[in-house]
């Protein structure tokens, strides 16, 4: 299901920023985003996910991942200017 979801926004965005990837499957599964300041990911239901899918846990644990809020809210204001950009 969330792979499935996860096709949709590629083919819809193309080659969609890791940001929108993870702001939209966090609203429609409530997942929690996680940053590295590099990329994101969506944590659902304890799996890891990114605009490849299933992000291996090995590369989570290796990559140094935070909840985002723990970045603070300039990052998430940074991710949403960038984010804007890219579509306008």
């Amino acid at each position: 299901m969330i792979e499935r979801r996860i096709k949709l926004i590629n083919k819809y965005y193309g080659e969609p920023q890791c940001f929108l990837v993870a702001l939209l499957l966090s609203h429609r599964y409530m997942g929690t985003i996680f940053y590295n300041s590099d990329h994101c990911i969506t944590m659902i239901g304890g799996k890891y996910y990114d605009k490849r899918g299933v992000v291996p846990i090995k590369e989570v644990k290796e990559g140094n991942y935070l909840p985002l809020q723990d970045f603070g809210l300039d990052i998430e204001i940074t991710l949403m200017d960038a984010l804007v950009d890219k579509h306008k």
